[in-house]
């Protein structure tokens, strides 16, 4: 596991200074688990950083990404790639 002991955890979010991270998502994946997925494009420095102040220096680097279809419930569902790449298109979202 990343987390860090509960102590240094608390200490690190007490630190943790106001913060902001824009991510932009490509086109949606469709992983072999059945998993749909977007990636992020841009923001991917800001991620780990974030992620580096909370976790520790030693955070493993991890994609940033949005799950819309996770792999547990992706069984029987039926989606359409080319819809959903309209749906988001250009997506950005600000953390």
């Amino acid at each position: 596991s990343e987390l860090p002991e509960p102590m240094d955890l608390t200490r690190r979010l007490r630190r943790l200074e106001h913060f902001a991270v824009t991510l932009g998502f490509d086109q949606p994946i469709e992983l072999p688990d059945g998993c749909v997925l977007l990636r992020a494009t841009t923001g991917a420095d800001e991620f780990q950083a974030l992620r580096r102040s909370i976790l520790g220096t030693d955070a493993t680097i991890r994609g940033a990404h949005l799950t819309l279809l996770h792999p547990r419930n992706a069984t029987g569902a039926l989606h359409d790639l080319r819809a959903i790449a309209r749906a988001v298109a250009g997506l950005e979202i600000r953390f």
